[in-house]
C-alpha cells in the first residue's frame, strides 16, 4: 500500500483516488476545514496562549525588578521630608509583613519581645497611641469667604426682579414670583376693549431694567380715570369713591 502525501490536507493517503477526493471536497465547499487545518489552528491557539503567559510572566518579572529601584528613588527624593519618609517606611513595612502574614506554617513573630518591638516601631512610624512622638506642624491657609450677594436696584440678592409693578418708558410691567423657584416673571400690560390684561412675556429681568422705577399711584389713577378699570386687579370700577379716585382702596394700598 502506497503512502501519498496530500498537498491539500498535508496528510498521507493510501491511493491517488483518496487524494483526488480530498481536493474534490475542498473544491465543492471552500469553507470546509480539513483535519490538518483544524489541527494547525488548534496548535496556533495553544502557541498563542503559551506566548501570552510568557509575556505576562516577563512583565511581572520586570515590574518586580523595577519596584526596588522605584522605592529607592522615592526614598531618596523625599529623604528631607520627614512625613513622606515615614509614609514610605510604613509602606515598606507593610509589604514586608504581607510576605509572612498569610504563611500558615511560619509565625509572624518568633517571640513576644519581637512582637512588642515591632509594635513600638510601627507606633513611632504611624504616630500610634503607645508612643507619642512630635508631629510636624501643619499650617492651614486661611480662606477668604466669598462676599454675600447684595440687592441692587429692583433686583434681589439672587439677581431676580422684585415682584411688583414697574413702568419702563410707556410700558407697564407686572412682575410675579414663580411657584417652585426664586425666579420672577414679567407680564406686559395690554388694553383690550378698555380693560387691562397682563400678557406673559418671560423672565422679568429680560424686560425690566435694574433701575426701572416702580409704578406710581398717580399713574394707576390716570389709567382708571381714562378706561374706567382698575389697572392693578383689572376689575370695572363701580363704587363712587373708586370711580372718583380711579383705583380701589385695596389696590391703592399695593402701590
Amino acid at each position: 500500500m502506497a503512502n501519498i502525501t496530500c498537498g491539500n490536507c498535508k496528510l498521507t493517503h493510501s491511493s491517488v483516488e483518496q487524494v483526488r477526493n480530498c481536493y474534490a471536497i475542498q473544491a465543492q465547499d471552500p469553507t470546509s476545514v480539513t483535519p490538518s487545518q483544524a489541527a494547525a489552528a488548534q496548535r496556533h491557539s495553544e502557541e498563542d496562549a503559551v506566548f501570552a503567559r510568557i509575556a505576562a510572566n516577563e512583565a511581572r518579572a520586570e515590574a518586580a525588578e523595577r519596584a526596588p529601584q522605584e522605592r529607592y528613588d522615592a526614598a531618596r527624593r523625599y529623604a528631607e521630608n520627614e512625613t513622606a519618609s515615614k509614609l514610605i517606611d510604613a509602606a515598606a513595612e507593610k509589604r514586608a509583613a504581607k510576605g509572612v502574614r498569610f504563611a500558615p506554617t511560619e509565625p509572624m513573630f518568633e517571640s513576644e519581645e519581637e512582637q512588642a518591638a515591632a509594635h513600638a516601631k510601627f507606633d513611632r512610624i504611624l504616630g500610634g497611641a503607645r508612643v507619642q512622638t512630635s508631629k510636624p506642624r501643619v499650617v492651614v491657609a486661611s480662606k477668604t469667604a466669598a462676599p454675600a450677594p447684595v440687592a441692587v436696584g429692583n433686583r434681589n440678592a439672587e439677581g431676580m426682579t422684585i415682584p411688583g409693578f414697574y413702568k419702563v418708558g410707556a410700558i407697564v410691567w407686572k412682575v410675579t414670583p414663580a411657584r417652585t423657584s426664586n425666579r420672577t416673571f414679567g407680564h406686559q400690560l395690554k388694553v383690550v376693549e378698555g380693560a387691562p390684561e397682563f400678557e406673559y412675556r418671560g423672565l422679568a429681568s429680560r424686560f425690566v431694567p435694574a433701575d426701572a422705577p416702580k409704578l406710581t399711584l398717580e399713574d394707576a389713577k390716570e389709567f382708571g380715570h381714562t378706561h374706567g378699570y382698575c389697572m392693578i386687579c383689572g376689575r370695572l370700577l363701580t363704587a363712587e369713591d373708586s370711580v372718583a379716585a380711579g383705583i380701589g382702596p385695596i389696590c391703592a394700598g399695593k402701590l
